[in-house]
């Protein structure tokens, strides 16, 4: 957590603001060594989620999205260790992902989808 090293704006949730990523991102391309390391380290976290995502659901498609993501060139190369160390090549190699920063309506509509097959799901079953 940057907080315990930096004295960053006040965010109203855990997530940090849009401010606070502007800060650290800015710091971690200035050098700061401990930004650098936990961009690696968020770069890694990403790379797990994604590796069990894959596995679990196996997608043919996987579309990264979110404002964090505007900083996926510092994780990028601890995203990509970690994800070729975690998942078989054959699994990676059949995932087409797709990295989208800041694309809020990309997130909104992956939820209106889901949302949607939930509730014809349950439609369907409450009607035979």
């Amino acid at each position: 957590d940057a907080r315990t090293f930096l004295d960053l704006p006040p965010a109203v949730s855990q997530q940090p603001s849009e401010a606070q990523m502007a800060l650290l991102r800015a710091r971690a391309r200035a050098g700061d060594p401990r930004l650098e390391q936990l961009f690696r380290q968020a770069g890694h976290a990403l790379a797990e989620a994604v590796a069990t995502t894959i596995s679990v659901l196996r997608p043919h498609h996987l579309i990264l999205a979110g404002p964090g993501l505007q900083a996926f060139d510092m994780m990028r190369s601890a995203y990509q260790e970690r994800l070729e160390q975690a998942v078989l090549p054959w699994l990676l190699k059949s995932t087409a992902i797709h990295v989208r920063p800041s694309e809020s309506a990309t997130i909104v509509d992956g939820m209106v989808r889901r949302t949607l097959r939930v509730v014809d799901r349950n439609h369907m079953e409450s009607t035979e």
